[in-house]
């Protein structure tokens, strides 16, 4: 899995909208980059974001998000905002996927239910084929990903004081993990199959 672009509309400190481009310079041309700032200035907001657009879950929260723990936790939807989106598009393979979290207050100034959705792009068409709506778009981009949430928050992103989780995981976590991000399960499945 690769992320390719992010967008943020109105979430936590980052009011407004906010786009992150990997394919463009300096992102585009850098192996490795830190994500850096003062308290409060959005940088665990990001990861909140890729999370939220993948699996309707952020590591702050430690919860799935629903309108319910969104109100109790009043958390996400920046300040004096109706609306929070964001949108993350990665490639598996060679395949191009968004998957776009939202939620919103309605007229009488409640939270809605979230809204999700998975799409993937025909290149022939030149278009978004819609494949998951709502519950189903976390299970989905697990199954692309071969990383569901936990899993993704181990290895591919370690949120802020997360870092120990991959640390303290047990041995068989740890090899669990490490097999999925360096593809060697491959090994494993050739093993089984010669025996």
């Amino acid at each position: 899995m690769k992320i390719q672009k992010i967008f943020i509309r109105n979430l936590n400190s980052l009011a407004g909208d906010h786009h992150i481009d990997f394919n463009k310079k300096p992102l585009a041309t850098s192996s490795l980059f830190a994500i850096t700032g003062p308290t409060g200035s959005g940088k665990s907001t990001i990861l909140d974001a890729i999370c939220l657009a993948l699996y309707n879950a952020a590591p702050r929260l430690d919860q799935s998000v629903t309108s319910g723990t969104l109100s109790k936790s009043g958390a996400l939807i920046s300040k004096g905002a109706t609306e929070a989106l964001t949108c993350v598009e990665y490639t598996q393979g060679q395949e191009l996927y968004k998957s776009q979290w939202s939620i919103a207050y309605n007229r009488n100034h409640n939270l809605n239910e979230r809204k999700q959705e998975l799409s993937t792009f025909d290149p022939d068409k030149k278009e978004w084929i819609l494949l998951e709506t709502n519950t189903k778009v976390p299970a989905r981009n697990t199954q692309i990903t071969s990383l569901d949430f936990i899993q993704f928050t181990r290895s591919v992103l370690l949120a802020q004081g997360q870092f120990s989780a991959l640390l303290n995981a047990n041995k068989e976590e740890r090899y669990h993990l490490m097999e999925k991000i360096t593809g060697d399960d491959i090994y494993r499945k050739v093993g089984k199959k010669v025996l």
